[in-house]
């Protein structure tokens, strides 16, 4: 209840980011403006993706297993 699924992905990709690679000095401001909206666009993605994953723990996912079980069973919590 502890391990989130962003720990096993960061774990999977060796790295931090989820989503984009590492920020750089070309994401400023001053970048060429086609330059700075994919940047821009990728820093949201990551931080969106990362809140997410960050805050789905492994048994968040398998208690929604065991609910959906439950859901089709004829005997729920068998």
């Amino acid at each position: 209840d502890r391990i989130t699924v962003g720990d096993v992905v960061r774990a999977l990709l060796r790295s931090e980011r989820l989503f984009s690679g590492a920020p750089d000095e070309a994401h400023s401001v001053e970048s060429p403006g086609v330059t700075w909206v994919v940047r821009d666009f990728e820093e949201k993605v990551e931080d969106v993706l990362t809140r997410y994953l960050n805050g789905t723990t492994l048994a968040d996912l398998a208690q929604r297993k065991c609910t959906l079980d439950d859901s089709l069973s004829i005997m729920p919590g068998f």
